[in-house]
Formats: structure tokens, sequence, C-alpha cells
């Protein structure tokens, strides 16, 4: 539910962004990922990093982005049980990590980690730098699976990033 909730308010703000004339992002924030094997760049990224608004003994990192169209969503989160999140690399492995990417160019598609059966959707993401205002690193990973088809596989093996940071 906080996660939804997370992914609704970082909706909501991509839209009211979206809507601005002035396109250019003075401090070059992006996500870059490969999809399908082919690399996309997206200028509308957020990150948030901090206690989890619920248990303040769980600490949590955010990121989520978006494609000019809107049509493409990207999200990779994580959370460590206790102490805070550093520079360093996370894996799905050691952590609970959801991955999603919502595609809505010919219908809503909703892919996500495949943990049920092997194999296993695997994802390790490296923060390099967290700043008061952004956050930077790269990830990777093998695929996520149509929610709805699990025969429907989306390869999102790369990217990285440097976003602006929400909290």
């Amino acid at each position: 539910m906080k996660k939804l909730l997370f992914f609704l308010l970082l909706a909501a703000f991509f839209g009211l962004t979206g809507c601005k004339k002035d396109t250019t992002d003075p401090e070059g924030y992006f996500l870059k990922l490969k999809i399908n094997a082919n690399e996309v760049t997206w200028k509308s990224v957020l990150t948030e990093l901090g206690p989890d608004l619920a248990d303040n003994t769980k600490y949590n990192f955010g990121l989520t982005g978006t494609s000019p169209d809107t049509k493409q969503t990207f999200s990779l989160d994580f959370q460590v049980k206790s102490g805070t999140i550093t520079t360093g690399s996370y894996s799905s492995r050691n952590y609970f990590m959801p991955v999603d990417y919502i595609d809505e160019s010919n219908g809503m598609k909703w892919f996500s980690m495949q943990e049920n059966k092997e194999p296993y959707s695997v994802y390790t993401i490296t923060i390099s730098s967290i700043t008061e205002t952004a956050i930077k690193g790269t990830f990777e990973g093998n695929f996520l699976v149509n929610d709805l088809d699990e025969t429907e596989k989306a390869a999102i093996t790369e990217g990285s990033f440097s976003a602006r940071r929400i909290r």
C-alpha cells in the first residue's frame, strides 16, 4: 500500500511537471535504462531516501522515472531493516526490492519481479553519491514478467541515474 501511494504521488508530480513548456533540466537529472536491448533516457526522475513512514525502524530508498510521453514508468525500491542506506551495492537477493515497469503504449501492462519460480528476477543497485538534493548510481538486472501473462517478459538489464531527491 505504501509503495502504491508513493507511486501515485510521483505519477501526479510527473503529470504536473510534464505540462511545462520549458523541458530543459539545468541539474542534468536523468534515468538511462536498457529495455529489451533498447537504451532510453528519461528526464523525469525522482528519488527518495529516509525512514519508513509507517515504521521508523526501517529505512527506504525509492527511484521512479517516466518516459517523455508518460506511457512508461520504471521504479526500483528497497528497504533495510535497521540503520541507514549509504553508498554501496544492494541486491534483491539480500533485501526486499520491488522492481516494476509499467508500459501503456499498447494497453496497460505491468511487469514485476518473478519471485515464485525459476528463473528468478535478480536486481542490484549501486548508489555512488547521496547529497541533500540528489542521488546517483547504477543498477543491473535480468527481467521482469507481465503480471497478467507470465510468458511475456521485459528485459530491463542495466541503467544509471542522477535524480532529484524529494526527501
